[in-house]
């Protein structure tokens, strides 16, 4: 009897455990759906975009204006629907890599340590939360889990 107790209550905490874990997942991908924004920004003003990432030296500008603001945006929606929420962190991750690799660094460069790596705050948040996400998929409310993998996945 007594072991019983315990293992509904093991079970319970187990189960709000999960739950949290979850959420927590899904808070995750509410804020990297910020992504959805920067990439209507770049796609609605491609040329602002192109002439920036020229003077970063981002080769092809153009298309790399194009190709970001894509990844950006529809990246940013199958991150919020957790649809193949994985392989979006991954490209989301390497459009930050980017991102850090080109201007971050340089306003780390010409503001100094340590108040140029304050500068670049957000960007490292987009970075580590995209990694995140690539790391350990959408979670339990997702198009993943909800539809594509329900006999098949835990979450």
């Amino acid at each position: 009897m007594i072991s019983k107790k315990a293992d509904m209550k093991e079970d319970e905490a187990c189960k709000r455990k999960r739950l949290y874990k979850n959420l927590g997942l899904l808070a995750l991908r509410l804020a990297l759906a910020l992504f959805i924004l920067h990439g209507v920004q770049k796609l609605t003003s491609l040329d602002a975009t192109a002439k920036f990432f020229g003077s970063v030296g981002i080769p092809a500008p153009g298309l790399m204006a194009m190709v970001v603001g894509c990844i950006e945006l529809f990246g940013g929606i199958a991150v919020l629907l957790g649809l193949g929420t994985r392989y979006a962190g991954v490209l989301l991750t390497f459009v930050m890599l980017g991102a850090i690799a080109t201007t971050a660094v340089s306003g780390v460069l010409s503001a100094g340590l340590p108040m140029g790596l304050l500068n670049m705050d957000l960007e490292w948040v987009y970075l580590f939360a995209a990694i995140a996400v690539a790391l350990t998929g959408p979670g339990k409310y997702s198009i993943d889990k909800m539809y594509l993998c329900k006999n098949e996945c835990k979450a």
